[in-house]
């Protein structure tokens, strides 16, 4: 299945890039969803149907934590089509930070559709 993506030029929570991607910032979009301490917002970069990268940005969450999440969850998410997302769980030591990776991703996406 393929969505279109339609974005205003003047959304602030978007990014056009050169290369025909998109940047959706979850600052304020993901505002309520909650890590283990707050939370996690994130840069979801996405092409087409599909994520090519996600970036967390700065955060109270514990660095041990976070570490996980970077080594076992974000590779995951990289180049992953989006019908795909509900099959890649938390990860287990990180449980509420990576499950707020993962929401905000979900609202990165929807937010585009």
């Amino acid at each position: 299945m393929l969505f279109l993506i339609a974005v205003a030029c003047t959304d602030k929570n978007i990014t056009k890039n050169g290369d025909g991607s998109i940047t959706i910032n979850t600052t304020e979009i993901g505002n309520n969803v909650k890590g283990f301490y707050n939370t996690v917002p994130l840069n979801v970069t996405v092409k087409g149907n599909t994520i090519v990268e996600v970036e967390i940005l700065p955060n109270e969450e514990t660095p041990e934590f976070l570490d996980k999440v970077k080594e076992n969850l974000l590779p995951k998410l990289k180049n992953l089509d989006f019908e795909k997302l509900s099959d890649v769980d938390a990860v287990s030591g990180a449980t509420y930070t990576s499950s707020a990776v993962l929401k905000n991703v979900e609202l990165a996406i929807e937010y585009i559709k």
